[in-house]
Parts: C-alpha cells; sequence; structure tokens
C-alpha cells in the first residue's frame, strides 16, 4: 500500500495480524495544507464566477444597445427628407443635416456591435476561467481525499512499514520507488510451496488431496489439493 498524496502520516489504524475490509482506513496524513489549497481553489472558483456574472450582465447590455433604434429613425427621417428634397418642398440644408445624422447613427451601430462581439468574448473568457478554476479546486479536493487511505482489498496487514511522523511520497510523483507504507495479503486462498521426496514425486499427481499444518495453529489441520 503506498499513498497518491505527499504527507507526514498523522494516524495508523491498524497494525500487523489485523484484519482489514475492502474501503477500510488504513492511515490518514497531514491534511493541513491541503485543506488551504482548497480553501484557495474554491475561493478563485467563487470570484471567477463572479466575474462570469459581470461580464455576462455586459453581454445582455451590449446586446441590447446594438438594437439602435436610432438608426431606423435616422434613416427613415434621411429617406423622408429626400423624397420632400425631390419635391422641392425640403433644402439642401435639411437635406444633408439628415444625411450626416443617419452616417453618424450607421457609425455608431457599427461600432455597438464591435461592443457587443468583445463583450461576448469577454464572457467566453470568463467561462474557460471559472473551468479552469473549477479543475484547479478537483485537483485540490482529489488530493485532499488521497490523503486518507484505505484498504484495496479485503485480507491481512502482513507488514506495517512506516509509523506516525513518517514522511510519506506521492506514488504519482515518484512510481515504484514511493513510501511503502504497509504490505497487506489476500489469504482468502493459500498457495504452500512443499518438497516431495525423489521416490514419491512418481505417485504425485494434480488434485490430490493435502493435509498442512502451521506452527502458529497447533493443532489444527488446513485441508487442500495438489496444483
Amino acid at each position: 500500500v503506498k499513498s497518491k498524496a505527499n504527507g507526514i502520516i498523522q494516524s495508523l489504524s491498524v497494525d500487523v495480524g489485523d484484519n482489514v475490509r475492502e474501503g477500510l482506513i488504513l492511515a490518514e496524513l497531514d491534511k493541513e495544507n491541503l485543506e488551504a489549497q482548497v480553501r484557495e481553489g474554491r475561493a478563485t472558483k467563487d470570484g471567477e464566477e463572479a466575474n462570469l456574472l459581470v461580464a455576462m450582465a455586459a453581454e445582455a447590455k451590449a446586446r441590447i444597445e446594438v438594437e439602435n433604434p436610432e438608426l431606423k429613425f435616422a434613416l427613415r427621417e434621411y429617406d423622408r427628407v429626400k423624397t420632400l428634397f425631390a419635391g422641392k418642398i425640403a433644402s439642401q440644408q435639411a437635406l444633408d443635416e439628415a444625411e450626416k445624422n443617419h452616417e453618424v447613427s450607421a457609425n455608431r451601430q457599427q461600432w455597438l456591435e464591435a461592443a457587443a462581439r468583445s463583450a461576448a468574448a469577454l464572457v467566453t473568457q470568463a467561462r474557460a476561467r471559472v473551468a479552469a478554476g473549477q479543475a484547479a479546486l478537483e485537483r485540490a479536493e482529489e488530493g485532499l481525499r488521497n490523503t486518507t487511505i484505505r484498504s484495496p482489498i479485503k485480507g491481512v496487514v502482513l507488514t506495517r512499514d512506516r509509523e506516525i511522523g513518517d514522511a510519506v511520497s506521492s506514488i504519482l510523483n515518484l512510481g515504484s520507488a514511493a513510501t511503502l507504507i504497509m504490505t497487506l495479503g489476500d489469504v482468502s486462498s493459500v498457495y504452500v510451496e512443499g518438497r516431495v521426496d525423489e521416490a514419491d514425486v512418481g505417485k504425485i499427481r494434480g488434485g490430490l488431496p493435502v493435509r498442512t499444518t502451521v506452527e502458529s495453529f497447533p493443532g489444527e489441520t488446513f485441508e487442500g489439493t495438489v496444483t
């Protein structure tokens, strides 16, 4: 059993010879630094979500403004004055003024559309930052969960290689060179390697019944078969 997290062993729940079930807590590492990372990650994500709401509000405002009713009114007025000018009812000055107002509104329309596109881009950026903040928070939470070391199998504690206060290196960082915390064994099936006298080898075949005795269980006999 090795750890996915780095840290100092804070508690050990089992000792050599103890029976363990799958999922049972074997050891706990110090959580202080990782808990701080989780709090920091949650605060960062909350801040980015607030920034996203601000960006979305700005985009909504920009999309309302891009409707720009002034452009419709300016175009309508320009068309009306052109008609009056053609009928020699409106002056050249009135026509020039209407044309200028229309061009100003058209230019403002282009500016508003550019502002709306910019606001939409800011929303996209804000969403990306929220996603990055969420991923960082999940990594921190996963690291915190990894400080609780659980049994992967049902079995018996064969060795306990570390004590409280010992430093533990992560298997994610060092691979097979990571700190060994303890060794568990599944003793539901036990294989015994035995020697057979040369004169009896010819009588041995797979499936023959076997009786085995063990010094640690005097008076008990364990039944098995030859493999």
